[in-house]
């Protein structure tokens, strides 16, 4: 089980208008999840920073994991979010997507999961997104990272087990 998928959106709500509320119910859900010591999955559509910021002042001592959920941030951000020891999930469509293809290469593979994000980001054009999709995502980080599709699967699997247990 996590809290999630939570966190802060600029995309919908202009940063000037909404930022300070966005902010406060983001550290409130941060706390509930920190008291609960249950992951959290992290939602920043163009509000990376914001969120990376916020997470480094109430996450201290990695007390729980981060999931950053389809995460764009830019490089400088990512590595602020890997140094913290964040997670995140890649979709399918990484397979045409440079910036995902960046991250993929600025992470540890330990610090990596997939995601379906369906019906969206597909790695076709055209098609809905879906779960069988997820071997792509695979593939392509495996190809990136010169290991094998099976060395990737197995420490993504790891990584899931790692954060969110075995049920």
């Amino acid at each position: 089980m996590a809290i999630g998928e939570v966190g802060m959106d600029f995309h919908w709500a202009s940063k000037e208008e909404t930022y300070n509320k966005q902010a406060e119910n983001f550290r409130e859900i941060i706390r509930f999840a920190l008291k609960l010591k249950k992951p959290i999955v992290i939602h920043s559509r163009k509000a990376e920073e914001e969120c990376v910021q916020i997470l480094g002042e109430e996450i201290r001592n990695k007390e729980i994991p981060v999931v950053n959920h389809c995460f764009s941030g830019g490089k400088d951000i990512i590595r602020q979010a890997a140094a913290l020891g964040h997670y995140f999930s890649i979709p399918p469509n990484i397979v045409k997507a440079s910036n995902f293809q960046t991250l993929v290469k600025l992470v540890d593979l330990k610090q990596l999961l997939t995601e379906t994000d369906s019906p969206w980001l597909s790695p076709v054009k055209g098609e809905k997104n879906e779960p069988a999709f997820v071997v792509k995502s695979i593939e392509k980080i495996a190809e990136i990272k010169g290991l094998t599709v099976s060395e990737v699967a197995e420490q993504i699997w790891q990584n899931y087990e790692r954060v969110f247990g075995r049920d």
